[in-house]
């Protein structure tokens, strides 16, 4: 995934600002961003230039914008979009070419010509996406409250961030913590320097991608920018670790083993746990704690009321996203100390059922999306949010079983496993890969 930067002006000046090779992805978002790729040969570079000023000429472009694309290992090249803003990676450019691109940015807006704007590319930069995610639980965004912050600092060092000892992470809203940007003369000179900053980076209280980043960027791959998109989901095997280890004041090495072996499926896997901890402990599984602050949207059943493994209990909205939370266990509802609208914090206790064998954690069976249609369709399924189909597994006519994968949808950039609310026959099924879908379209009838 190679993407080029550039400057355009109202009087038809185009200022070509480099590429920036953004391959190291989890989920479809870049992770890692450097300039310059060095897989990009001089002709590659002369290709990547001339298509952008050839796109930003034909539509009379002005702004700063970026324009990306795939490639092959032949170097073809194959445009996905232009975004015609600043991306979060524009800090790689900036440090590598000595330029204000928001500054410049202005300016333009302004009327200013870019006919006299002088500026030389030198040196190698990298720029590390620090987020509040878990990635030993599938990148799970993880709220909370910072502990302890401290930035690395030092010559061709920069941090754009916002947080500070004591800040809270909200599930309202994105959880990109900061951005880490480390500039060297060379690209051998730039990893040593992003691994050191990323070993001095202190956030304590919460998950984030510190440590995975550095261990990634110590591959063998890494270093001969052997990066490709999928390159997370091929070649590292995520292990978990003790919830001691996720949840200390100081962050904790990921621990990550590449296995040339392993061949996991690339089809998005549904999240262990999001935001409630169906689990309670092993003396009582039938304690539901909350896991992360969040919102109680809509309760399905009370207190007094006998319940099977994998009935729905309620919906939690936690870091934009709801999520209905089933049984971990059958028995009969003992407490229940939740209402719809009610905000619940970390550790509150929801519900508790009587029986306690030892079981494993349910999976939420609804992300982004309104499984349950309503009390009289049951089985119809509508988009809750805006987003895209981006695989199919049954087709109409088929007959389903309750729990079935029925089709993935991508929504808040994540991937999600719809599954089936009840069993029947697909009556209706209007979607298709790659199809856009808007809130409220019906999208599959189960009858």
């Amino acid at each position: 995934h190679v993407e080029t930067q550039i400057l355009s002006d109202k009087y038809g000046n185009h200022i070509y600002l480099g590429e920036r090779d953004c391959s190291l992805q989890r989920r479809n978002q870049k992770l890692i961003e450097e300039s310059p790729p060095i897989w990009l040969s001089d002709f590659g570079r002369e290709e990547l230039k001339k298509a952008t000023i050839k796109i930003a000429e034909s539509s009379n472009y002005i702004n700063a914008g970026t324009v990306e694309f795939l490639a092959d290992n032949d170097e073809n090249f194959y445009f996905l979009e232009m975004n015609t803003r600043l991306q979060v990676e524009h800090t790689v450019t900036e440090m590598r070419y000595g330029i204000d691109l928001v500054k410049e940015q202005i300016k333009v807006a302004l009327g200013n010509s870019l006919e006299d704007f002088k500026t030389e590319a030198r040196g190698h930069s990298i720029e590390f996406r620090i987020n509040a995610e878990d990635p030993t639980n599938n990148f799970m965004p993880t709220p909370g409250t910072i502990t302890e912050y401290r930035e690395p600092m030092g010559n061709g060092v920069r941090v754009d961030g916002w947080v500070k000892t004591g800040t809270s992470i909200s599930h309202f809203y994105d959880n990109l913590i900061s951005k880490l940007v480390v500039w060297g003369v060379s690209r051998e000179e730039a990893i040593s320097k992003g691994k050191r900053c990323l070993d001095e980076y202190i956030i304590g209280g919460i998950p984030t991608t510190i440590s995975l980043l550095s261990d990634v960027i110590s591959t063998k791959e890494f270093k001969e920018s052997q990066i490709h998109v999928k390159f997370l989901e091929e070649n590292f095997k995520i292990k978990d670790v003790s919830e001691d280890e996720i949840f200390t004041d100081r962050p904790s090495k990921v621990n990550i083993s590449l296995n040339d072996n392993d061949s996991p499926s690339l089809a998005p896997q549904r999240p262990k746990k999001i935001g409630m901890d169906l689990t309670g402990n092993i003396r009582n599984p039938g304690i539901i704690k909350a896991d992360m602050q969040g919102t109680i949207m809509d309760t399905m059943t009370k207190k007094g009321k006998k319940v099977k493994k994998g009935d729905s209990l309620f919906v939690l909205e936690a870091m934009k996203m709801e999520n209905v939370v089933t049984a971990p266990i059958g028995g009969v509802i003992k407490e229940f100390n939740i209402k719809k609208g009610q905000p619940v914090n970390k550790g509150d206790i929801s519900l508790n059922d009587n029986d306690s064998p030892s079981l494993a954690p349910q999976r939420p069976k609804k992300i982004g999306m309104d499984l349950t249609g309503n009390i009289r369709n049951p089985g119809i399924i509508k988009a809750d949010m805006q987003g895209t189909i981006m695989d199919t597994m049954t087709k109409k006519g088929k007959k389903v079983k309750k729990g079935d994968s029925l089709f993935v949808l991508e929504a808040m950039k994540m991937e999600n496993v719809v599954t089936a609310p009840i069993g029947g026959v697909i009556k209706e099924f209007n979607i298709k890969k790659g199809q856009p879908v808007n809130k409220g379209d019906i999208l599959v009838e189960i009858g």
